[in-house]
């Protein structure tokens, strides 16, 4: 197997081209878009002296992983054992080495968050851009919002596991290291037997929050790959609640993954269900995908128009009138 086979099984995976010629090293290379994409592999030269490419390679927005697909012919078995059996230990190896990181970025986001302010010092640019009122939050002494991402299942000393910051200029970033998968914010209280709302992203959870009167708790679960973890986590908390996940419409990405995810997550999880925003003969931005520029281009009531529709999908009838909307 060279090189060019492993390309082509990344872009059979979705993946774009990676910078050529490959590194095989074994360290991690990223590339793509915002540079989501990356692999790690690794040559290996056989006893008949050919080589050997081993590894894996994903996405981390999707929170996707492959392992590449080696061709074994002309491989002996039990050189073919040997190497699995490499590949099996340089596996546990780095699944170790992610723990220790997740105990690590946990340990982190805990000190950032105990040292920020509860309340900020002035105007908060981000959250008058996207005009929507703080929950679930702290300041840095420059302005940036830190938000806690936290793992619900757990006791509450361990919950917290990293944070978002989002500094004055809309950029984000996360505590390096973290496991994303099941963290998320929850927004509000969880009253049992009633919806409990999901997306993506924080100014989007707000958004939901002012549409429904912060009658109903959002969970706010970072991007689009995340969205099924904590679709799962949540039914198992709270098994007697329906979930409606409040999805991304990613109409200018390919393949829409916003949806797609969304989509996935409501059929892989009981009594989950999902919708999106629509601007229905309204203008719309190319960068025009959640419930949070719904808001910003066509006004908190055609929010609350949309949830109120979804929710008597759901059959949540009580609920739709204590929105009081206009029909």
């Amino acid at each position: 197997m060279n090189p060019q086979d492993v390309v082509g099984q990344m872009l059979a995976a979705g993946l774009e081209v990676p910078p050529l010629p490959l590194d095989l090293t074994g360290r991690v290379r990223r590339f793509g878009p915002k540079k989501t994409h990356w692999y790690r592999l690794r040559e290996v030269r056989t006893d008949a002296g050919t080589f050997v490419v081993t590894g894996s390679f994903g996405n981390w927005r999707g929170q996707e992983s492959h392992r590449v697909e080696v061709d074994w012919q002309g491989i002996s078995q039990a050189e073919r054992e040997a190497l699995q059996a490499r590949r099996q230990a340089q596996a546990e190896a780095d699944a170790q080495a992610r723990a220790a990181a997740a105990a690590q970025a946990a340990m982190t986001a805990a000190e950032l968050w105990a040292s920020a302010a509860r309340e900020p010092i002035g105007p908060v640019p981000y959250l008058q851009r996207k005009a929507v009122q703080a929950e679930g939050c702290r300041y840095l002494r420059d302005g940036s919002i830190v938000i806690p991402l936290l793992r619900y299942d757990l006791p509450r000393d361990q919950a917290l596991k990293a944070l978002q910051v989002i500094r004055p200029d809309g950029s984000k970033r996360f505590t390096r290291g973290f496991e994303k998968p099941g963290c998320c914010l929850r927004l509000g209280h969880v009253v049992v037997g009633e919806p409990l709302l999901i997306c993506e992203g924080w100014a989007t959870g707000l958004s939901l929050r002012m549409a429904v009167d912060r009658k109903l708790p959002v969970f706010v679960g970072l991007d689009a790959g995340n969205l099924l973890h904590v679709a799962q986590l949540l039914r198992g908390l709270h098994p007697h609640s329906p979930l409606l996940i409040c999805a991304d419409d990613d109409w200018r990405t390919e393949g829409n993954p916003g949806r797609l995810k969304a989509h996935q997550a409501s059929r892989a999880v009981e009594d989950c269900h999902y919708t999106w925003p629509i601007w229905a003969r309204m203008p719309r931005g190319p960068k025009d995908t959640d419930f949070n520029d719904l808001h910003l281009s066509a006004g908190l009531g055609v929010v609350r128009r949309q949830l109120r529709h979804a929710f008597y999908v759901l059959g949540s009838e009580i609920l739709t009138e204590s929105l009081n909307v206009a029909a």
